[in-house]
């Protein structure tokens, strides 16, 4: 036994003669382990929630950043002969198709009835649109292409637009 009367533990000692903890003393060490255990794990999963919403907010803003650039490459000309995503050069080839159409029709009407165009010249002149608007018109364009909505509103913001006008 030592100073405070505890058995000093070491090779030659009888566990029979040593007295057993109590009861209420081991639940106290058992449950103290347990809060700190769980307090800890809390932590470490909350640290860890943190880290991986600033990568799914870093790898968002990528993908934004991304699909801007692959919108504004399919928008230049003389990539003809270059890997493009064939998603993207089937919209782009739609969006050509519909701009000859649009420009056969307006021939055509401006042929057969110059009244009509006056007025619609007249009706275009009072209502103008966002999507005419030369510095919203580039992101309508983009959102036609199939650029994410949300892609085409941070680059609105980074621009120093609004972005709720696309909704």
């Amino acid at each position: 036994m030592d100073v405070d009367g505890l058995p000093i533990i070491g090779p030659g000692l009888d566990y029979s003669q040593v007295g057993a903890i109590h009861q209420k003393r081991t639940l106290a060490f058992i449950n103290h382990f347990i809060c700190n255990t769980v307090s800890f794990l809390n932590k470490f999963s909350c640290s860890c929630e943190l880290r991986l919403e600033k990568f799914e907010m870093r790898l968002q803003k990528l993908e934004a950043s991304l699909s801007i650039l692959e919108a504004k490459l399919s928008s230049l000309s003389g990539l003809e002969n270059a890997v493009v995503d064939p998603q993207v050069s089937d919209k782009v080839e739609e969006m050509e198709e519909v701009d000859k159409n649009s420009d056969s029709v307006t021939e055509i009407n401006d042929k057969s009835c110059p009244e009509a165009n006056e007025m619609q010249e007249e009706s275009e002149v009072e209502k103008p649109t966002l999507a005419q608007d030369p510095q919203y018109a580039k992101f309508f364009k983009m959102v036609h292409f199939g650029v994410p909505v949300q892609a085409v509103q941070l680059k609105m913001q980074q621009e120093g637009l609004d972005p709720s006008v696309l909704e």
